[in-house]
């Protein structure tokens, strides 16, 4: 378990791809899906001239598509983690995602605004990359909705300046342009020494983007550290950029320029220096993310 800080900021943001904006997946029903029809119900009159055909939705993997690419890899390259992708409307903005459970890739697709946010979700079941035409195909299912569809196409020419073309759940299924958004999320540690009110605890947030915020008690009053944190096996290194105030000139501790803090078995912190009303030695809770 020493590593367990380090689990949840890496990880943590996993969870947050579908628990902090999504329950967790419901269980998949038991039951086939009912097929439509696809007869007339009247019969056809007598004719020596063929029927017309029509075009039907695709129900296999394009004749083109030269790579059948696992979930894991597809995941790693769309940088599943830390990305969502977004397509901003005028009242409200649809998204696509991915997640992974238990082995299984899963595909997310969503509009929310903010009053609301409704979404589908589909099990992937397999995934073709044609590299002439640079399209990657998912082999979809229905999960929690009806859908129009069982292939999803994304058009990958702009991939690398954080831009897909996808098709849209919201927008009659049309393929519209996605943007990538890096998922944000803070996690929070507190000192929570019962001879202080809880609203007074000395606190650490390390952000998924490198940020750290300190909040230290000193005594007549809240000062804040700022800067940036690097994660080791067992430590995080807090480099001081700015404070509020802005000069702690008198204060103890105000001069602090680097804070560090020992990663214990449990995913907890120890601060290993002195700074004002935090000492040596004092535990720091893991207390959640937000």
């Amino acid at each position: 378990m020493k590593k367990y800080l380090a689990f949840i900021i890496a990880a943590l943001v996993v969870i947050a791809s579908l628990a902090a904006c999504k329950p967790n997946l419901p269980p998949k029903p038991t039951e086939e899906p009912t097929t439509k029809a696809t007869q007339p119900t009247t019969p056809e009159p007598e004719t020596t001239t063929e029927a017309p055909t029509t075009t039907a939705p695709t129900t296999t993997a394009p004749d083109s598509a030269t790579e059948e690419v696992d979930f894991e890899t597809f995941y790693d390259v769309f940088d599943g983690d830390n990305i969502r992708w977004t397509c901003a409307g005028q009242y409200s903005t649809d998204y696509i995602e991915f997640a992974i459970e238990d082995g299984q890739l899963y595909l997310i697709m969503g509009r929310e605004n903010e009053d609301y946010d409704e979404y589908a979700v589909a099990q992937v079941d397999k995934i073709y990359y044609d590299g002439n035409a640079d399209v990657v195909t998912l082999m979809i299912s229905e999960y929690t909705d009806e859908l129009p569809s069982n292939v999803f196409t994304i058009e990958m020419e702009r991939f690398d300046d954080g831009y897909i073309m996808a098709n849209n759940y919201y927008a009659d299924y049309s393929v519209g342009e996605y943007a990538s958004q890096e998922y944000g999320y803070n996690i929070m540690f507190e000192y929570q020494d019962p001879e202080l009110n809880e609203a007074y605890y000395p606190y650490l947030g390390l952000s998924s983007d490198g940020n750290f915020v300190m909040c230290e008690n000193y005594y007549e009053g809240m000062m804040y550290f700022y800067g940036t944190y690097e994660l080791t096996d067992d430590e995080v290194i807090c480099t001081v950029t700015s404070t509020d105030p802005a000069s702690l000139d008198g204060i103890a501790g105000g001069d602090t320029k680097t804070i560090y803090f020992w990663i214990d078995e449990d995913g907890n912190l120890l601060i290993e220096q002195d700074i004002c009303y935090t000492r040596y030695g004092a535990l720091f809770t893991y207390v959640g993310e937000y």
